[in-house]
């Protein structure tokens, strides 16, 4: 898939880990609105309790068993 001009590649897996380790291996507060992920992004098992999604664009992501207690 080609990236269009002025748009971020969309995050993956590892991305999202990354991300979490670096807010210190937690999600609670972690801004993750408005971003693309990837297609069909496996978040299974994670703990996402307190990410803040809003707007965010997750098509067909897998997000069974993920904790998203409290979760924007």
């Amino acid at each position: 898939m080609e990236e269009e001009k002025g748009k971020e590649k969309p995050l993956t897996r590892d991305d999202v880990l990354r991300l979490i380790l670096e807010n210190g291996g937690q999600a609670e507060g972690l801004n993750l609105s408005e971003k693309w992920f990837e297609q069909g992004i496996d978040l299974y098992l994670l703990d996402l309790k307190g990410i803040i999604l809003q707007r965010a664009h997750l098509e067909k992501a897998n997000l069974q068993h993920a904790h998203l207690e409290g979760a924007l």
